[in-house]
């Protein structure tokens, strides 16, 4: 009897010895594991960033040029306006609408929508969190990036 007991007490030491080297390796492949899905997540996260980042530059690049024809042509009218915001529009999907705001007021949006329309007569330099940018913008006739605001949920840049 002593001896059965013995061993078992030696079975259970020995496969007890036995799995700590297979538990320190399953504990290690799981740290291996969690490193590649993080190195993985952060591949994705910096290629969505790069997408983001070459929308708004291409978003940024429109609106400079916009800008210049306007700056150039003193005779620019309205409607040359929404000819050009149309166009960009349908060139950037980053792109869902332009405004004039003259003197910080919106005058003109494109395209007029009911989401939109609320921004007609909106006088920026009221607004504190746009106020600093529009103020430079209409000191120094220039185009300004303000933002990200949310509106109805969703993050917007002007």
């Amino acid at each position: 009897m002593k001896r059965k007991i013995g061993s078992l007490v030696i079975s259970v030491l020995v496969a007890f010895l036995i799995s700590i080297p297979v538990f320190i390796l399953e504990r290690e492949h799981a740290k291996e594991h969690s490193k590649d899905l993080r190195a993985q997540e952060s591949r994705e996260l910096t290629r969505i960033k790069d997408v983001m980042q070459a929308d708004l530059q291409s978003a940024l690049n429109y609106a400079h040029f916009l800008e210049l024809i306007i700056q150039q042509d003193t005779d620019f009218t309205v409607e040359e306006f929404q000819l050009y915001a149309e166009m960009i529009i349908a060139e950037n999907d980053f792109v869902t609408s332009a405004a004039l705001a003259p003197d910080g007021v919106v005058t003109f949006i494109y395209p007029i929508t009911p989401q939109n329309d609320q921004f007609l007569g909106q006088d920026l330099l009221s607004e504190p969190e746009k106020r600093l940018s529009t103020q430079y913008a209409v000191k120094n006739r220039t185009a300004v990036v303000q933002g990200p605001f949310e509106e109805n949920g969703t993050l917007m840049v002007y």
